[in-house]
């Protein structure tokens, strides 16, 4: 799916003309190709194991993307912060405070894992991404599910505007997740003996972000949309140059994808798929 043409009206109609839509072109090019590469002369120069015209094919079987996009994202960043890797016990029900300790660091690179060789989920109670910590790298490893907390009294889960994750006033993230998966609880939230009615259980809600890239990430379930792109409603502080590649938003209650304030977004190769719970239910 591609926004380049939504992107186009908004140039035009914003009174910027042929000359705002070149500078678009080129804010979507860097964004596009800056995960993977660099732009030498306008064009995409790769960094190994990534190829194609805008360095958006791996040269590397999936079961080893994680492991050797560290290695290359290492030596690209000339990282002088170790990476931190988050950790919650494998006896743990509640691994909220353990992810978000990890992503409250200002380390280059973060590294989601699986918490043990039989994988149980994250489950946690909503996470957020530290804003003053720039030009960070998030890993989801692959494999790992992140998941909305819930008990046999629902308190949490049938939080009427519990986001599963939150970036907000945040800038130079990139989020890369093939296959890893964020869930919610869909059929608790579409039961009104259990909770009441809400569509603002979001699963990923990016508020007045800047140069954020998200890869490979799986969103299902939830009890809003997969993902919304917000800013502050009219004029400036808004979202810019949002990237979205290679994700899926499958089963969630109101939207795929809701839009509400951005300049700059590029969607690729992205699925969305079954919404169904309250309107208006696109994507």
């Amino acid at each position: 799916m591609w926004l380049l043409v939504v992107v186009m009206m908004t140039s035009l109609a914003s009174g910027t003309g042929i000359q705002g839509w070149g500078q678009t072109l080129r804010s979507l090019q860097f964004a596009r190709c800056s995960f993977a590469g660099y732009l030498d002369g306008g064009v995409c120069v790769c960094r190994e194991p990534w190829t194609g015209l805008h360095c958006n094919t791996l040269t590397l079987p999936v079961s080893a993307r994680t492991r050797e996009f560290y290695k290359v994202a290492s030596q690209a960043l000339n990282a002088t912060v170790p990476m931190v890797v988050a950790d919650c016990s494998t006896t743990s029900t509640d691994c909220t405070d353990a992810l978000n300790a990890a992503l409250a660091s200002n380390a280059s690179h973060i590294l989601v894992p699986k918490r043990s060789d039989s994988n149980p989920p994250w489950s946690v109670r909503g996470f957020s991404f530290r804003p003053l910590a720039t030009n960070q790298i998030i890993t989801f490893e692959e494999g790992v599910v992140i998941e909305a907390f819930k008990n046999d009294t629902y308190v949490y889960a049938c939080n009427p505007v519990a986001d599963l994750a939150v970036m907000r006033n945040v800038s130079n993230k990139t989020i890369f997740a093939y296959g890893a998966t964020w869930r919610m609880w869909r059929e608790i939230y579409a039961n009104t003996s259990i909770c009441n009615h809400s569509e603002f259980r979001m699963g990923f809600a990016l508020d007045i972000v800047e140069r954020v890239r998200v890869y490979g990430l799986t969103v299902r379930e939830t009890g809003g949309d997969g993902i919304i792109v917000m800013g502050k409603h009219g004029d400036a502080p808004y979202s810019k140059e949002v990237v979205i590649v290679d994700c899926v938003f499958d089963r969630n209650y109101r939207q795929g994808l809701s839009v509400i304030s951005v300049v700059d977004l590029l969607i690729i190769n992205t699925t969305f798929s079954n919404t169904n719970g309250t309107d208006p239910m696109h994507g």
